[in-house]
């Protein structure tokens, strides 16, 4: 396709309500142009959407698609969508979020700073866009998840420079080519969508960087890369920060984004005063609830490492505390691949006591036995581990625990986790409120 995709044109998004194909489509309407697009189920984006002036319908039928003269759809829409077999059957152009926004971004004439990696591109992204932010840059800024910086959460208008968050997951990184290309760390995930090789996937994080004017990474992926000249490497131990979230990997991504704005002429003692101040990104580290004996932690973490390291950091911010972990793995496909990493990780972290919580399958095949199985494995092995079936039964448990020396339980993942978060601070909220007025 080689038409113009800045200007006046009506785009039809399919899926429109996701993260990161909300904050793309609010760039387009402010790049001129004329925005529609539906939804499986409402959410707070279909909200923030509609505020900003797109017309969202809920469910997928053909009657959707009017006159578009493109269509852009998410990566989950089925093949057989039956908004995409419309467009198709018509002959109307149809492509996906990265490769849109690629040829969005390259045609905006504007300079952009593309965060990528395995872990930690969110935070980091955020973290740049608040120093973008108080130095009067005027980012927009395409984020991965929801921040209070942003006035739309996930989306920021601005004339500066285009920051956005570039998803590694699905291998179309490599359509984006910014100026600036940061990559956070590089570990093993997603390989379903890079025919299970980590080769595969690792090359084509580096790949991205290769076609960034200006290359930013740690100090280990450096060593990758070529030509030296226009490297960039950062190591938190290099840096003074002074953070008020807990956790190593934060100052790593502190650091990784202090390296980014100076690239923009942005001293680093600029840097770190605006990120003194800087509060997580929602579900990172998100304290859902808070007293003297109870602490309800959220958090997206959903790898073995990810998992490990806020497990560390909970330790970091709550000393004193027993630490519970309420562990709902992501995908079939990725306890499969790495059930016995979990095993061994539960088995080893520094927690009281192990929740397992029912299995998050994504838009994957349903394979119960295999968590079944999991689970069977880890209960029997692991005196500290057992299956909770929902928030429901996870508060009748905590009713019968001793909170004499506090606790705090560290729900993880990347499904409904953050749900059972929520609901379950909010039963423990309405109780606290009930003992008051007696």
């Amino acid at each position: 396709m080689t038409c113009l995709v800045v200007g006046f044109l009506r785009i039809h998004w399919i899926g429109i309500g996701g993260i990161g194909m909300s904050a793309a489509a609010m760039l387009s309407k402010d790049l001129g142009n004329d925005i529609s697009g539906s939804v499986d189920c409402m959410s707070d984006r279909v909200d923030t959407l509609r505020k900003y002036g797109i017309h969202v319908e809920e469910g997928h039928q053909a009657k959707n698609i009017k006159n578009p003269d493109l269509v852009v759809y998410t990566n989950a829409v089925h093949p057989n969508n039956p908004e995409l077999t419309e467009v198709r059957r018509r002959g109307v152009p149809c492509m996906r979020r990265l490769d849109y926004l690629s040829r969005l971004i390259g045609q905006s004439g504007r300079l952009v700073i593309g965060i990528s990696g395995t872990d930690g591109k969110t935070t980091t992204t955020a973290m740049l866009a608040r120093i973008l932010i108080y130095e009067g840059k005027d980012p927009s800024v395409l984020l991965g998840g929801v921040h209070e910086d942003l006035p739309y959460g996930n989306y920021r208008k601005g004339n500066g420079p285009i920051l956005m968050e570039v998803c590694e997951s699905d291998g179309e990184l490599v359509l984006i080519k910014p100026w600036i290309g940061a990559v956070t760390n590089i570990r093993m995930d997603h390989l379903e969508h890079y025919h299970q090789l980590f080769e595969e996937y690792h090359d084509a994080i580096v790949s991205f960087l290769f076609h960034a004017q200006r290359r930013v990474c740690s100090k280990g992926i450096l060593a990758h890369i070529e030509p030296q000249s226009r490297n960039y490497a950062y190591d938190s131990v290099d840096r003074d920060i002074d953070l008020r979230i807990p956790g190593k990997y934060n100052l790593m991504n502190a650091s990784c984004a202090m390296v980014c704005a100076s690239l923009l002429d942005i001293p680093e003692s600029r840097s770190r005063i605006h990120l003194h101040t800087y509060q997580n990104v929602d579900r990172r580290f998100s304290v859902r609830f808070e007293s003297d004996s109870l602490s309800i932690v959220d958090d997206y973490a959903h790898t073995p490492d990810e998992i490990e390291s806020v497990v560390e950091a909970c330790r970091e911010a709550y000393p004193a505390r027993s630490v519970i972990l309420a562990f709902e793995p992501h995908r079939y496909s990725r306890l499969e691949r790495e059930g016995v990493k979990f095993e061994h990780m539960l088995d080893q972290l520094p927690t009281d006591k192990n929740l397992l919580l029912p299995i998050y399958s994504a838009y994957e095949p349903q394979k119960p036995h295999l968590y079944e199985n999991f689970c069977k494995r880890v209960t029997q092995k692991n005196g500290r581990s057992q299956y909770c079936e929902s928030a429901d039964d996870l508060y009748d448990w905590l009713d019968t625990q001793d909170r004499s020396k506090g606790i705090v339980i560290l729900f993880v993942g990347a499904g409904d986790s953050s749900r059972f978060a929520k609901e379950v601070a909010h039963q423990i909220q309405i109780r606290v409120v009930k003992e008051e007025k007696v």
